[in-house]
């Protein structure tokens, strides 16, 4: 009871007046200065939202302060101690449980023990000879050797609470002047750092799956973790580090002060070989640089400050593309790339010699690009706020690359951490990461922007004492209160930024589509750019979202390199996506390169951002090596409905080449599990003999594998927590934790149940979604003929499995390959025919032309229970030839849409409509009068009663004078409104020695016109796709640079199979001027080049995105749209010639543009009128008639 009185008194006195608080200096002001202290504390005066989170650090601070000094000490674990995960988890019912005993499963008030979230059984309390006794190195299980870590869990708990009340401590001294705070936080770093010199080098948790090295980490942290840990620690130790405590002896070290034995024996920088040989920028190096730097800033090592900004620099230049873009192909990783690249830069916000004894010693901001504020760059500023908005689904992070499983269900608890809009890791950088931006720049526009979008954001989110919290303790003095209410209303916000319209990411070849709004929007993801760190084997798949909920079954991503990962998680079979010929031509991945085989960047050649049929299309013939493709291509639409609250979504797939195309589509698991969750419809797949695994069914000689038994397949036998394969006692199998691929090394092997039929009709699949009420219904229309499989994949979800049905179109025989096994090295070679269902199909691969595949599906999401679906019917269209889609979707209520799609801009006519062109679009109400047209990338699209003509199929012209903000052609334009959020394409030039690998995207942004050419200028993108800083020539014509440049996606010790740069042109950044051409990157830095006599040591060039003779490209596009009061909306990027049906009764009717001049243009005789071009310089116009001339 005294104990309670204290502690309630003594934050009572230091809620007294923060004002009057005595003076805290730190050691360097790494994130608050005295004035910045001196500022917050007003704030927490007067912001009721700051004065309950300082009361939230105090309160959490005297928790420990109501301990003793030996309560505390004794908290600290010996010498000997374990540390673990916990990643065994649950012994007697095999469920995983949290990290570190992080959600309760540890507690300080019981020692040494953890309790299961599942069972509420008590572990780590056994005695000597009895079950689960854990003598603090773990306990083996002697049915399968499995070793549980109760004590280390406990042990990584209480040193993630000592941590975690070092910040509280912290920052409880700096808002109230109380020493006592400090000396404590000073204690228990002082203890740590006695600790950490009494335990070997090689030191980290015991179960981390990866070998755990010497300087790899320590205690419970490893690697990046380990890092980002010392940062913490350096701020807290900059607050405290000055109090007479710190110079005190040390009580583990007496022959160090206090403030010594931590700087020496605590702090370590971590995975130091990324600094020591500058060889990557992925976030592991990233976040090594920033121990160093920090340190280097706290300590005063001059020479580790220089080599920290010269690093700084060299990450933006090396890992943020021409879109603003950090470099990892993930968005977990782009979300960490803000995070580790804000701590590289934190320490320097507040950085100055003049903090040292010597100031001559140390390097002077004023010689760096901006004084070293990095806030005014604009490639950090696009990256920290616009992408933010930019790339996310249903206003949330997207699944591509090492993300987590999006299992959010609205009005529902998430089986995984909540990704709604006010509750995600969006929304808490948003919030953080707005202020500052705004803090660290003197830009006024960035600056409203800021403003703009933070207060664009709920209340609920401004307000919420945990977002803010977090920022104070990464960022400082401006996370205390809000920003600055802007002066304009956000409505003039960039539509790029709304998060409510179709964007594209061209360095990375994302697209996102976009209908609707709030929790009604529906959204389709695509990824098409190279492979890169933390990327999947999933160029070019699709992710879907409606109803508030992902639609599709990513299986996730825990840690990095486990067998679930390397075998499946990364795997192209486990996306929705076409697997060429199973995935077995290319490499396996082995321990030394990344999991996803590394691949050129696809071709972004047709965008529809506009009208209710939207659209990408992409497309990669060099996708899968060794298949010798023609053809890699994929359009997929989202078609909003009318009234605007349903889509659906066709998907068009078209592959030339390879022997076996499989296009696989999954779904998210029901939880719990129904027997009616999933279910095929005009096709009857059944059990195949001798087949259980999917490895199976196309190749005979896995049949006796070990994997292809019931229960025994990879998929069944994964340990959830850890992500390992189950040790069920197969004689001679060899199985391992990390850096193993499970044969045969293309995901195959994972899918388990497999059933099979052959289908010469039109079928469906129907899942039933994770909020129990609605169900995503997959329909195939086939006209080619296809063999339908089913199968059960894995999740990260103890319990659960996804069903997955896959189209496989295979030619009659199959090729000879080699494959390269994993697990063993040793080659082997598939039989040269297979035994499959499917192998009687037309064989269009005879002649060594390739298979031909086109798969067509559409999409929707409704609610069985109640026999409501958004289309009633769809059916393929009649004379479509074996290149061309035509098809008919009729909605509930009767509306007709028709599309059609063309393989090349060619006559295209059915009895419905007929098309010149590649892409059209048609939407009829049920009585059959016409309500939208959108014809793109062709000259016409004619339907009865309507017509539309444009003259050309895009727009062309030749690149003349790049910079790295304009590029300029040789076409005159139209002005840039024309064009809103259209895309401009940029191409090799047709005599190009080294052709680029993909097309080059930029969305328009402004444009000026300029002596018979147009000149296109960016703000948001940069022409300049990398900026590289040559450190010395080397023989054979190879440049090497200072830093490895990320952005040419090269993983480490492979060649570039991905091409990202071949063939572009290095500027000289100081002429202004052509240098020379990358021929090839041989490593992340080092390129090869066709001119070196042109390149100059110590300087910077950059890499362009397109160059003088490149040929530039705008597909031509009207959209025709009836309102509801009967007038029309058109939109066009050229000249339309129209007919509409009101036009038809007589030449008197005219057609009134509604603009201020109420322009008048008669129809001619048939009925047609042309209007130019110039009059979509507003953007869309609205058409009206009448029967007479108007005055």
């Amino acid at each position: 009871m005294i104990r309670i009185c204290l502690v309630f008194f003594t934050s009572f006195l230091a809620m007294l007046s923060f004002a009057d608080a005595s003076e805290v200096r730190p050691v360097r002001g790494l994130l608050y200065t005295p004035a910045d202290i001196v500022r917050v504390r007003e704030i927490v005066e007067t912001d009721p939202v700051a004065g309950r989170i300082a009361s939230e650090f105090i309160r959490q601070a005297d928790q420990w302060m109501a301990r003793s000094r030996a309560e505390t000490q004794a908290l600290v674990p010996s010498a000997d101690a374990v540390f673990a995960y916990g990643f065994a988890g649950d012994p007697r019912v095999n469920k995983p449980w949290s990290w570190w005993g992080r959600d309760g499963e540890a507690s300080l008030d019981r020692p040494f023990s953890v309790k299961s979230p599942h069972t509420g059984d008590i572990y780590g309390r056994e005695k000597p000879g009895e079950m689960y006794y854990d003598d603090g190195r773990g306990w083996t299980r002697p049915s399968d050797r499995k070793v549980f870590y109760f004590k280390g869990v406990w042990n990584a708990h209480a040193v993630r609470m000592l941590h975690e009340a070092v910040d509280n401590l912290s920052l409880a001294w700096m808002l109230t002047g109380r020493e006592d705070y400090a000396t404590r936080a000073l204690l228990i770093l002082d203890n740590l750092a006695t600790l950490r010199s009494q335990r070997p080098a090689q030191d980290g948790p015991v179960d981390w799956p990866h070998p755990v090295g010497t300087g790899y980490g320590f205690f419970l942290y490893a690697g990046n973790v380990a890092n980002d840990r010392m940062v913490a620690s350096a701020l807290a130790l900059d607050l405290v580090g000055r109090t007479p405590a710190a110079s005190q002896p040390s009580q583990g070290n007496p022959g160090l002060s206090v403030f010594e034995n931590i700087r020496r024996n605590y702090f370590s920088v971590f995975e130091k070989g990324y600094t020591d040989r500058r060889n990557s920028f992925q976030n592991h190096a990233i976040s090594a640089w920033a121990n160093l730097l920090t340190q280097a800033v706290l300590f005063g090592y001059p020479d580790d400050i220089r080599s920290g900004i010269e690093a700084a620099y060299g990450f933006i230049d090396n890992t943020i593309d021409r879109d603003g873009e950090y470099y990892e192909l993930s968005a977990t990783y782009v979300y960490l790339g803000r995070i580790y690249g804000s701590r590289l830069l934190l320490p320097l916000a507040r950085y100055s010699p003049a903090n040292y004894e010597n100031p001559s010693r140390f390097p002077a901001p004023a010689a760096y690009p901006h004084r070293l504020r990095f806030g005014e760059i604009p490639e950090w500023f696009n990256t920290v706020v616009p992408s933010l908005w930019r790339l996310t689904t249903l206003y949330r992070q997207p699944q591509y690359g090492d993300a987590p499983a999006d299992r959010f269900t609205p009005g529902r608890t998430a089986t995984t951490r909540p990704d709604d809009p006010l509750n995600s890791i969006y929304t808490r950088q948003k919030v953080i990461y707005l202020k500052a931006a705004w803090h660290a720049t003197d830009n006024p526009a960035w600056r409203r922007l800021c403003s703009q979008l933070y207060w664009q954001l709920p209340e609920a989110v401004r307000a919420s004492v945990r977002y803010r919290r977090e920022g104070i303790l990464e960022f400082g003095p401006g996370q205390w209160t809000d920003l600055p209410r802007p002066e304009e209303e956000a409505a003039s916000l960039p539509a790029a930024l709304t998060g409510e319209n179709p964007v594209v990411s061209g360095e990375k070849r994302i697209a996102i589509l976009r209908a609707g709004e709030g929790a009604g929007q529906r959204s389709l993801f695509i990824r098409g750019g190279a492979t890169a760190s933390h990327t999947h084997s999933d160029q070019m798949a699709i992710t879907l979202y409606a109803r508030g909920m992902s639609l599709t079954g990513e299986y996730g991503y825990k840690l990095a390199g486990t067998p679930d990962h390397r075998g499946w998680g990364v795997q192209a079979v486990a996306h929705k996506m076409v697997v060429v010929d199973e995935d077995l031509h290319a490499p396996i991945p082995g321990a030394a390169i990344p999991p996803a085989t590394p691949k050129p960047p696809a071709s972004i050649d047709g965008y529809v951002p506009a009208g209710p049929a939207q659209l990408i299309e992409m497309s990669n013939p060099h996708q899968w090596q060794g298949a010798g493709l023609k053809e890699y291509r994929r359009q997929t639409w989202l078609v909003d409905m009318p009234g605007g609250k349903e889509s659906y979504f066709v998907d068009i797939f078209r592959v030339e080449g390879g022997r076996t195309h499989d296009y696989v589509w999954n779904a998210p698991f029901v939880d719990p599990p129904r027997d009616d969750a999933f279910a095929v419809d005009g096709v009857t797949p059944v059990r195949v003999a001798g087949v259980w695994s999917l490895a199976a069914l196309g190749n005979p000689e896995y049949r006796r594998a070990s994997f292809n038994q019931e229960g025994r397949s990879w998929g069944e036998r994964l340990e959830v927590g850890s992500g390992t394969i189950r040790n069920v006692g197969i004689p001679g199998e060899k199985l391992a934790s990390h850096d193993w691929n499970p044969a045969p090394g293309n995901g195959y092997g994972f899918v388990w149940d497999v059933k099979a039929a052959e289908a010469k009709n039109d079928w469906s699949a129907t899942w039933l979604l994770h909020d129990g009420k609605h169900a995503m219904r997959l329909s195939m229309l086939n006209p080619d003929g296809q063999t339908v499989i089913t199968g059960k994949t894995p999740t990260l979800f103890a319990g659960h499995s996804q069903d997955v049905v896959i189209a496989r179109r295979q030619a009659a025989t199959s090729p000879q390959f080699t494959v390269q096994r994993p697990e063993s090295g040793v080659e082997q070679t598939n039989n040269s025919k297979r035994e499959t269902l499917n192998s009687k199909l037309p064989p269009q691969a005879e002649g060594g032309a390739g298979l031909r595949s086109r798969f067509v599906t559409i999409t929707q999401v409704g609610e069985p229970a109640a026999g409501v679906w958004p289309l009633a019917s769809i059916h393929w269209l009649d004379g479509m030839g074996t290149d061309n889609v035509g098809l008919v979707a009729e909605h509930a209520d009767g509306t007709r849409d028709t599309v059609l799609v063309s393989s090349t801009p060619q006559p295209l006519r059915t009895k419905d409509a007929a098309l010149a062109g590649k892409r059209g679009f048609v939407r009829r109400d049920r009585s059959g009068a016409l309500l939208t047209a959108m014809l793109s990338e062709g000259t016409g699209l004619k339907a009865n009663d309507f017509e539309l003509r444009l003259p050309a199929t895009a727009w062309e012209g030749t690149v003349t004078r790049v910079t790295p903000r304009e590029v300029r052609v040789d076409t005159a334009l139209p002005e840039a409104a024309t064009f809103a959020g259209q895309g401009v394409v940029f191409s090799s030039a047709p005599q190009a020695k080294i052709p680029y690998a993909g097309n080059e995207f930029f969305t328009i942004e402004d444009m000026r016109a300029e002596a018979g050419g147009t000149v296109f200028t960016f703000s948001s993108q940069s022409v300049s796709a990398s900026r590289l800083k040559v450190e010395r020539k080397e023989a054979g014509a190879v440049v090497k640079t200072l830093w490895p440049n990320e952005l040419a996606a090269i993983p480490a010790g492979q060649p570039n199979f991905g091409r990202v740069f071949h063939g572009h042109l290095l500027l000289d950044e100081e002429r202004g001027e052509p240098a020379t051409v990358v021929r090839e990157y041989l490593a992340k830095d080092r390129l090869a080049v066709t001119d070196p006599g042109r390149i100059a040591a110590g300087r910077f060039y950059r890499i362009m995105a397109t160059q003088p003779g490149d040929r530039m490209r705008i597909s031509s596009l009207a959209v025709l749209d009836r309102r509801a009061d009967g007038s029309w909306q058109l939109e066009a990027n050229m000249d339309v010639t129209l007919k509409l049906p009101q036009m038809t009764d007589g030449a008197r009717r005219v057609v009134i543009v509604d603009d201020a001049a109420r322009t008048q243009l008669r129809p001619d005789a048939s009925g047609l009128v042309l209007i130019p071009v110039a009059l979509f310089t507003g953007g869309a116009i609205r058409l009206s008639f009448s029967e007479d001339i108007l005055p």
